[in-house]
């Protein structure tokens, strides 16, 4: 009896702890199944903002379109535009540039010029920054190299807009020699270049002058072209001709390593004008030296002119 009854309560007692030890999981299986939901939810969610793949391609094509063109471009273009179209009527004013328009055509100065100078060629390719004059004399093969970059565009401007001025108000413009010009001499124009106006004889410009003889090697002499002479300002001489003028890289770094000779205005005096005198045999005049500062000014119109259309077509590309 007493044995079966203590059967019954163990029984009871497992029972007991069986319940217990349920109650905890139970209590998780409560606490995991709220916790599930809400993970199931928070993923709904997300897909829910998630864009279609038919949607992120429309963004992309709408932002990629609104990229190809800025907001400032239209403006930059119409700028561009009416730059164009000032320097096309100012060019159109004068005569020099307006001849130039037709194919083959020389400009009236360019034509009036080699007319009393022959002997001289123009080497002039579109988009470059250089000018080539070349002539044969004698033996020697002479050429004059300048780039219009080395003009200064202000000083240049301040110069043509000074010499107007003095013509509208009746005053003659001084010649490279400092007499005054007469009336007539006076009144010409940027439209009358052949005249050698002295407008453009106070434009510096630095050009390269080389002389080379066949198997006598070159000299080099740099100058500065002003107020229609040639001030010379340092001689070099190779025995190799070719070294003087090959614009590679090798060739210039040939060149820094030789002797240049001394600076022109340490030489004696009457070695200075013997070396002026040389050169006005070849034609170096002041008129040369006035067309050649004119020619500058009126490439570096044609080149700006060019960068403009250039320019605009790629902004509006």
């Amino acid at each position: 009896m007493i044995a079966a009854t203590r059967a019954c309560l163990n029984l009871r007692s497992v029972a007991s702890a069986a319940t217990r030890s349920a109650r905890p999981l139970a209590n998780a299986s409560a606490a995991v199944a709220p916790t599930a939901q809400r993970i199931q939810s928070s993923v709904s969610r997300l897909h829910l903002q998630q864009p279609t793949a038919s949607s992120s391609s429309r963004l992309f094509s709408a932002s990629a379109l609104r990229a190809s063109h800025g907001e400032s471009d239209a403006e930059l273009a119409n700028r561009l535009a009416e730059e164009i179209k000032y320097e096309q009527e100012a060019a159109a004013e004068d005569d020099a540039a307006a001849a130039s328009a037709a194919p083959g055509s020389k400009p009236e100065f360019v034509e009036s010029f080699l007319s009393t100078a022959p002997h001289w060629t123009i080497l002039d390719n579109p988009n470059s920054d250089e000018v080539i004059f070349t002539r044969e004399f004698g033996n020697e093969s002479i050429r004059v190299l300048y780039s219009i970059g080395d003009i200064d565009t202000h000083a240049a401007q301040n110069a043509l807009d000074d010499a107007a001025e003095d013509r509208n108000s009746g005053i003659a413009p001084e010649s490279a020699d400092g007499d005054a010009e007469d009336g007539a001499q006076a009144s010409h124009g940027r439209g009358n270049p052949s005249d050698f106006d002295d407008e453009y004889a106070n434009i510096p410009i630095r050009a390269a002058i080389t002389i080379s003889k066949p198997n006598a090697g070159a000299m080099t002499l740099e100058a500065l072209v002003q107020d229609g002479a040639w001030v010379i300002e340092n001689i070099s001489y190779y025995s190799d001709a070719k070294l003087a003028t090959d614009p590679t890289a090798e060739a210039d770094w040939a060149r820094r390593g030789l002797y240049i000779g001394p600076q022109f205005d340490t030489l004696d005096v009457k070695v200075q004008e013997q070396f002026e005198f040389f050169l006005e045999e070849r034609g170096f005049d002041a008129p040369l030296a006035i067309f050649l500062v004119q020619y500058a000014e009126y490439k570096e119109q044609n080149e700006y002119r060019t960068w403009l259309e250039r320019v605009k077509k790629f902004v509006e590309a």
